[in-house]
């Protein structure tokens, strides 16, 4: 993913501290995705606006798959 615009917060089920990752306009970094549950919010004041390349999801698929809260986060 590319950050255009905006910065993401980005919390991932695997770090029990819940520690946030912040990316911000023109970084870009890589999401393996592969059912790990992770959410990803804009919490800054100016729109978020990303661009992403799927390489796992078949035509038609889905591109996000809700999975229940795995508890180590407060929201």
């Amino acid at each position: 993913m590319l950050i255009k615009s905006g910065q993401m917060s980005f919390y991932d089920s695997e770090d029990p501290t819940c520690t946030v990752r912040t990316y911000t306009a023109g970084q870009a970094f890589i999401d393996s995705g592969q059912g790990h549950v992770h959410i990803a919010r804009n919490e800054g004041s100016v729109n978020l606006e990303l661009w992403a390349t799927y390489f796992d999801v078949p035509p038609g698929g889905a591109f996000r798959i809700d999975a229940p809260a795995p508890g180590n986060c407060s929201f």
